[in-house]
């Protein structure tokens, strides 16, 4: 839980940036997503959160897109060229509600692909847990199950919804 706790804090501290150069000292997050991600402008409120908590800044970067899986943006390649052209500290996936359940081994398996790749960099890997969209609201209980089942499969810190 120490862990957990630690992470959201460090994480609070971050803030978008497209330079391609982490300044020294900073701790960097990579976010790897759906349109979740940006839309609510994640990043971002937790900049603001860390500011108010006095954390120090972070450097992060969001590939989020419309739709994506975790095994897209392996396909498309963007957020792990990021991946392998920086040291992160963290790296935060997120795939859609994933609340059916033929969707579920689709999550472990992206999860469990990018957690590799990130613990081969050094990296510690967090699962954000999204929610659903308003009117699917009764999948809820679907989307705990199938990323604490992800997480619980493969190791990742939970950060839940």
């Amino acid at each position: 839980m120490k862990l957990f706790r630690l992470a959201l804090l460090t994480l609070a501290g971050c803030s978008l940036s497209t330079d391609p150069l982490a300044p020294e000292g900073s701790t960097k997050v990579l976010f790897v997503g759906s349109s979740l991600i940006d839309a609510h402008d994640l990043p971002v409120t937790l900049r603001q959160l860390a500011v108010s908590a006095g954390v120090s800044q972070c450097y992060c970067i969001s590939f989020a897109y419309q739709d994506y899986e975790l095994d897209d943006h392996l396909a498309n390649g963007d957020a792990l060229r990021a991946l392998q052209s920086e040291e992160w500290d963290f790296v935060v996936l997120q795939q859609g509600p994933s609340a059916h359940l033929e969707s579920r081994p689709r999550l472990v398996k992206g999860a469990s692909d990018w957690m590799k790749l990130a613990a081969a960099r050094g990296a510690q890997t967090i699962l954000f847990m999204p929610w659903p969209a308003r009117d699917s609201s009764s999948y809820f209980p679907a989307v705990i199950e199938s990323y604490r089942f992800a997480a619980d499969s493969i190791g990742p810190i939970l950060a839940p919804a």
